[in-house]
């Protein structure tokens, strides 16, 4: 954040940054003045454009120039330096800096296109409207936009760095060309993020940036390796119809803010990821990602645990088990059991192809619980029982303890409705469950136990046997899930 006058934190430390107008790149920009209020001024806009561009094309081919041109749609003639150009530009530059920084004050050397345009540690205190401008090496590390930039298809033709900057009220890239490697490592985006349709056609770094607005991509093509390590999105982010082309990394990626639960959404909506990609260890505070339509590479890897994942709405006994678990009330995700069936079964559809049973099956539970709660109650009832009963094929201790329940359920009926002891009453209950194995027929007999005089037990000797059958067959479900047989 900015502090007091010009003083830019940044963690630990305070780091002063420097008035703009002493700086000769920013001069070159806005020769015939800086923008002033929070109206743009885009006639004012086009004649420091037209100048800066000359100026920054003079090293380019006449081919070059006419791809700039094309790429962001200006006049040919703009990229055009000469002499009646050089001698404006001189003039315009040594006035403009007289009459920022006094009279007195020695006027630099105009900067050689060739050289870096260094605008590091600068705290910009009016818009900043770099909307169709040409750069090359440009270094805005470390500075500060109070007011709010716009490189509105700005053209970048080689390395744009913009480390651990801060974006105070708008941040504006759309339809940016990156012609080079785009560096952004610890930026702040205290405002909304727009990247809407901009192409950047080499390494495209952004880690360790923190969106605290709505964060758009959406159109972007990331030609080159893409990297979003422990970037935070702590509101919406739309990544919708991305190309991502190469290699792209979002580890340890957080989706939602830090302390509320807040419902944003996550937007990979017709996404392509052409080149492998990881989501490990990603946090999804709220939602689910909306992956619908979304082309997910054959080597995506995505971290399936809970700790990572917002906790659906779950029914008492899961409520119960998280409860024994965490000892504090827990917030459950908002999102809408449609939206949540719909990524589930997308990822778990990538997960299948990799043949990685644990993280199929963990989607496979999320998908299963959307189901049993989209639609008409009685389509839903079996999977709610499948939820109830073994969630979803997966839990060992569920079935394990239903059939303990129906054991000493039997165990208690027959004690109390029979002549049996608790001996004979547990071995017939036991035997009753699982009369496949044949122990009544060998040493259970109803009339060594006296159950000839009570012929309604057997229809309860048989519900049991009926139960016994579908909760061993959860079980083993279970012990198959768990111990990833196919």
């Amino acid at each position: 954040m900015v502090e007091g006058n010009g003083i830019f934190s940044t963690g630990d430390y305070l780091t002063p940054l420097k008035d703009p107008n002493q700086n000769p790149w920013y001069i070159l920009m806005t020769l015939h003045g800086e923008q002033t209020g929070e109206t743009i001024d885009r006639e004012l806009h086009e004649r420091n454009r037209k100048l800066w561009n000359a100026w920054a094309c003079q090293g380019m081919t006449v081919k070059e120039r006419h791809t700039v041109a094309d790429t962001i749609k200006i006049d040919f003639e703009e990229t055009a330096w000469n002499d009646v150009v050089a001698d404006e530009v001189a003039a315009l530059f040594q006035k403009e800096w007289g009459q920022r920084n006094g009279v007195d004050s020695i006027v630099p050397n105009i900067p050689l296109p060739s050289e870096f345009v260094w605008m590091a540690k600068l705290c910009f205190r009016r818009k900043v409207i770099a909307t169709r401008m040409v750069f090359g090496v440009s270094i805005f590390s470390g500075s500060c936009f109070k007011l709010g930039v716009e490189f509105v298809e700005t053209y970048f033709s080689e390395l744009a760095q913009f480390n651990h900057v801060t974006f105070c009220k708008e941040a504006n890239y759309q339809h940016a060309n990156f012609n080079a490697d785009l560096i952004v490592l610890g930026a702040k985006f205290y405002c909304p993020a727009n990247f809407m349709n901009t192409k950047m056609t080499r390494y495209a770094n952004f880690d360790g940036t923190a969106f605290s607005e709505t964060a758009v991509f959406s159109y972007a093509e990331f030609v080159g390796i893409t990297s979003f390590n422990k970037v935070s999105f702590l509101t919406a982010c739309s990544f919708r119809r991305c190309k991502f082309l190469d290699l792209t990394y979002f580890l340890k990626t957080r989706f939602g803010g830090p302390e509320v639960m807040s419902d944003h959404s996550i937007d990979f909506t017709e996404a392509v990821f052409d080149g492998p990609t990881s989501f490990e260890e990603c946090y999804f505070a709220s939602r689910l990602p909306d992956m619908t339509g979304a082309t997910l590479h054959e080597t995506t890897t995505i971290t399936a645990d809970f700790a990572h994942w917002p906790i659906l709405r779950p029914s008492w006994l899961t409520r119960l088990d998280i409860w024994l678990r965490l000892r504090k009330k827990v917030n459950y995700s908002k999102q809408s059991p449609k939206e949540i069936k719909a990524s589930s079964a997308r990822l778990r559809h990538a997960m299948a192809k990799q043949m990685l049973p644990e993280e199929e099956h963990f989607f496979f539970r999320r998908e299963m619980w959307a189901a049993a709660r989209s639609g008409k109650i009685l389509p839903r009832m079996p999977i709610l029982s499948f939820e109830f009963l073994s969630d979803y094929g997966y839990s060992i201790s569920r079935p394990i303890g239903w059939l303990l329940c129906l054991w000493l359920i039997g165990i208690f009926v027959y004690v109390g409705r029979t002549t049996m002891g608790w001996w004979d009453a547990a071995a017939y209950s036991f035997a009753a469950m699982f009369k496949f194995f044949g122990f009544q027929r060998t040493y259970l007999a109803k009339e060594t136990l006296g159950l000839a005089d009570f012929p309604w037990m057997e229809t309860f000797a048989a519900t049991q046997t009926v139960l016994g059958f579908i909760l061993l067959f959860f079980l083993g479900l279970g012990l198959r899930t768990r111990f990833r047989l196919r």
